[in-house]
């Protein structure tokens, strides 16, 4: 429990997604620490929001169950505002976009390696080189949970 409160909390790669008991112990922690009339914000990332990578790897689109986990422990706190947001992760190396989005893409069997590498590397230069680095937009799930002043 906190020992101060805030009028904006935020969270983002602190959340613990992978189990719905600890974020829901995550969050209550987080909603203590914020004042009546504040907002807990959460930055998040999900497999089904990275499209530009899936897309053009023609891997399945597949719905991410922590999205609907997130939504509705927020839910439950109190009026959720849900935002799409777009960041560009920028780099000078193919392999960086590689290891990035690896466990995102789907593999043959564990040791097989991303599917179709050398075509996934033409991809990335056909699609996401901006002709001194390589641009690759990433959408982000962005959350501002209000706790509402009650007189």
């Amino acid at each position: 429990h906190f020992a101060e409160t805030f009028d904006l909390v935020v969270a983002s790669h602190s959340m613990p997604l992978e189990k719905a008991d600890e974020l829901n112990k995550f969050l209550k922690h987080a909603w203590d620490a914020v004042i009546e009339g504040g907002a807990l914000i959460t930055i998040a990332f999900f497999r089904d929001t990275y499209s530009p990578i899936l897309t053009y790897t023609n891997s399945k689109k597949i719905h991410d169950s922590r999205y609907d986990t997130l939504l509705s422990s927020l839910h439950r706190l109190g009026n959720t505002h849900i935002f799409a947001v777009t960041s560009n992760i920028k780099t000078n190396f193919v392999s960086d976009i590689e290891q990035i989005f690896k466990p995102f893409l789907f593999y043959e069997h564990e040791n097989a390696g991303v599917r179709g590498g050398n075509r996934m590397r033409k991809m990335i230069w056909k699609r996401f080189w901006a002709g001194s680095c390589f641009v690759v937009p990433t959408l982000h799930t962005v959350t501002i949970t209000e706790r509402q002043n009650f007189i």
